[in-house]
């Protein structure tokens, strides 16, 4: 009512037909998030130089080989979880995130984190699949070992390759 009474006491520009109706807004493009969205950063691929690849291949080639080594040592049926070694795998990838790959000391810690995760989703769902407990692959007849071989492999994946 404010309106028509404005429009009648000629405040309102005659040429504008309908002053309260707010002009649309320009359509959004598709796939574009809105703006109350937080950006995220997404870890993206990036290949190194082979010397870098070839060195962190050989920390976490070491560190798997000793917690198979400490696996073959131990008496047939004894569970070895080899928490040592994937203690220091995954000092090793927040090391080379942090040292080779100019990562902040959060971001490092998120794919050193993401890296033991899926290891031990993918490394858990082979070990139930394969069941060294029950069948020995060679002299590996240990769960945890397993599991810890795909953990390491994930974190060699996500310290060399994420970026």
């Amino acid at each position: 009512m404010d309106s028509l009474n404005r429009r009648q006491a000629g405040k309102i520009d005659p040429s504008i037909r309908f002053a309260d109706v707010q002009k649309p807004a320009p359509p959004r493009v598709v796939g574009q998030m809105p703006d109350w969205v937080p950006k995220v950063d997404t870890p993206a691929i990036n290949v190194p130089a082979s010397g870098d690849i070839a060195v962190t291949a050989a920390v976490f080639a070491a560190l798997g080989a000793w917690s198979l080594l400490e696996d073959t040592l131990q008496p047939t049926g004894t569970p070895t979880v080899p928490g040592l070694q994937l203690a220091l795998g995954y000092g090793a990838a927040v090391y080379f995130l942090r040292e080779k790959r100019k990562q902040k000391m959060g971001r490092a810690n998120l794919l050193a984190v993401l890296g033991l995760a899926v290891g031990a989703a993918v490394g858990g769902i082979m070990e139930g699949w394969l069941r060294v407990d029950i069948v020995p692959i060679g002299g590996l007849d240990s769960g945890p070992v397993l599991v810890s071989e795909f953990v390491f492999v994930a974190l060699w994946i996500a310290s060399t390759f994420l970026d």
